[in-house]
């Protein structure tokens, strides 16, 4: 079977899209604020293999010399296997960062709550997370039974003593 050109033209422009966007996404991500951790490895590797991969599979949708349905077929594999492992890493990095928004440690309201348990006669004002990975941190400020303003933290630490209250 011969190709048209209509064939390779709709793989090239599918091919480009594709590969934009996979780009896109590994340039955002790349410079994203935030340190890198170790886990960032595996989805990284993996956008790299798919943009890789995307780009082998536009060279070959441009420099095809033949029009013959094998060496289109080979460049539709290469095109599925690029998308596939692209978006294999993009859902790993958006899993995976999910997952570290969600366990950043206890939310704001039970550091509230906890600080109304241990010291009931300050009234909370405000509950502030300090972007803290290692150990969850956060600064309350309060009102004393006095009236005067005050601030202290209190920190979470898992596994080990709990919570921790003060300097």
């Amino acid at each position: 079977m011969s190709l048209t050109s209509d064939h390779r033209s709709a793989l090239s422009t599918a091919l480009g899209i594709v590969l934009s966007f996979a780009l896109g996404f590994a340039a955002q991500w790349a410079i994203a604020d935030g340190p890198w951790r170790a886990w960032h490895v595996m989805p990284g590797a993996m956008l790299a293999a798919g943009v890789v991969v995307l780009t082998v599979a536009l060279a070959g949708a441009l420099l095809l010399e033949d029009n013959h349905a094998s060496g289109y077929r080979r460049i539709v594999i290469c095109f599925v296997t690029g998308v596939a492992l692209t978006f294999c890493g993009f859902a790993l990095t958006v899993i995976l960062e999910a997952r570290q928004q969600w366990y950043v440690g206890p939310r704001v309201e039970f550091v509230a709550a906890e600080f109304r348990h241990r010291s009931p006669k300050n009234s909370v004002r405000e509950v502030v997370r300090i972007p803290v990975e290692e150990t969850p941190t956060y600064v309350i400020s309060y009102v004393t039974p006095e009236g005067k303003r005050e601030a202290t933290t209190m920190s979470f630490i898992e596994g080990k003593t709990g919570w921790v209250i003060g300097p």
